[in-house]
């Protein structure tokens, strides 16, 4: 996301009028959580709406015209105030969608007892997620922005930290699987909204828009072009179109299944003792490493490079770096 400082701002510091910061220097401007703001100012008249009241009406605004509606002018006028009111409530677009977010985010429920069944907890999670997005078509592209949580953000992870807590995923695992989860939740809810609109639009039916997916990969295979797409056309019998419910539930139960699978090879390691392999990623390199290759091969590459007027190492990593 890139942030722009307000016209007439040339410090590196932006200051609300009671010279709260609400953005940080440092050469970049970087947003910091509307939590962190006081609701209320210690001086001055009370305000007449509360954030959840500005939040609402933003909601409603961005659940008719998408985010692109949403504005400090027309959030002010749906409240009733003149717009510059409105910044002693929130002081940027930003921070409304922050609050946006994160009302909607109160939109989950959580049983009053842990469940027995974890998996299907979590499986409820993100059934819970796609109806969320659903009801809000413009959270995939407020969740695009870098996350700040609320109140009702952090009772996700809570609850969802909680249904992961009995497996051996660490901490970055089970945040990254809490991430995957949901991402997909608020993806395939986002696209579901997005066929609605367009049938709404246009007449045309998710059915017809998915006769029409198939209808292109079919012609696809047909052509010759794509042999792996004809191979696995061709092996796959025949069966009943699947609505887009059991799709998601589908999709869900293999994304869980990583999970198992993950938690069984760690509870082997554990078992036969041996220690659990450090991520690829999270690994220091040197950069020197020893090949062997036939003599023949070693020929031609010191041929290759000495036509070329590079080093023979030149030319071997430009090779592995294009593989």
């Amino acid at each position: 996301m890139v942030l722009r400082r307000p016209a007439g701002q040339l410090a590196p510091l932006v200051r609300s009028a009671r010279g709260k910061v609400l953005w940080g220097g440092g050469g970049k401007l970087t947003p910091i959580s509307i939590w962190d703001i006081p609701e209320q100012g210690t001086r001055g008249p009370k305000g007449k709406y509360d954030r959840a009241e500005v939040a609402l009406v933003t909601i409603r605004l961005a659940d008719a015209g998408g985010l692109d509606a949403v504005t400090m002018r027309r959030v002010a006028a749906g409240l009733g105030i003149a717009p510059m009111s409105l910044y002693n409530y929130v002081p940027t677009k930003d921070h409304l969608i922050q609050l946006m977010v994160d009302m909607a985010a109160g939109e989950y429920q959580y049983p009053d007892r842990e469940p027995a069944d974890k998996r299907a907890a979590i499986a409820d999670l993100a059934r819970q997620g796609r109806d969320i997005t659903r009801r809000h078509p413009w959270l995939p592209d407020a969740m695009r922005r870098p996350a700040v949580f609320g109140p009702n953000g952090l009772a996700y992870f809570e609850w969802f930290l909680g249904l992961l807590a009995g497996s051996r995923l660490d901490t970055a695992a089970k945040m990254e699987f809490i991430a995957m989860i949901n991402g997909f939740a608020v993806m395939y809810g986002g696209m579901e909204a997005t066929l609605a609109a367009q049938q709404a639009s246009t007449g045309i039916s998710p059915d017809q828009h998915a006769a029409a997916q198939v209808a292109t990969l079919v012609s696809a295979a047909a052509s010759g072009q794509y042999p792996n797409l004809a191979a696995a056309l061709s092996s796959s019998e025949p069966s009943r179109v699947r609505d887009a419910d059991e799709v998601f539930d589908s999709c869900v139960e293999a994304l869980a299944g990583l999970a198992d699978v993950v938690r069984d090879v760690l509870a082997d390691l554990a078992v036969s003792g041996e220690p659990i392999p450090e991520p690829l990623s999270e690994r220091t390199y040197s950069g020197r490493f020893v090949v062997r290759v036939p003599a023949e091969v070693h020929c031609r590459l010191v041929r290759e490079a000495a036509e070329q007027h590079v080093s023979l190492n030149r030319l071997v990593s430009d090779r592995l770096a294009r593989a």
